[in-house]
């Protein structure tokens, strides 16, 4: 049986500036960024494909740091028992 589901998220993430004593002390770490993520998971069996593509919606970046426009993932799976 094949399914297919249409995903909207949103993910957010946080990560603040480097410290501790072997850290690299200067401003250019840490970040806080959100992304709009449309998704699509498609199941075939016990398979699953699951591919979504992040466009950012908010950036704040500590310093001068190189950051990805966009992101991408793709995830395959295989269900080992099914539940009734």
């Amino acid at each position: 049986m094949r399914k297919l589901a249409p995903i909207v998220q949103i993910t957010a993430s946080h990560k603040g500036k480097d410290s501790g004593s072997l850290s690299h002390h200067n401003l250019d770490s840490g970040y806080t960024q959100a992304y709009f993520n449309p998704a699509i998971e498609i199941g075939v069996g016990e398979y699953r494909l699951y591919a979504d593509v992040g466009f950012p919606i908010y950036r704040q970046v500590n310093g001068n740091q190189l950051v990805s426009q966009n992101t991408f993932k793709v995830i395959v799976g295989k269900s080992f028992y099914n539940i009734v």
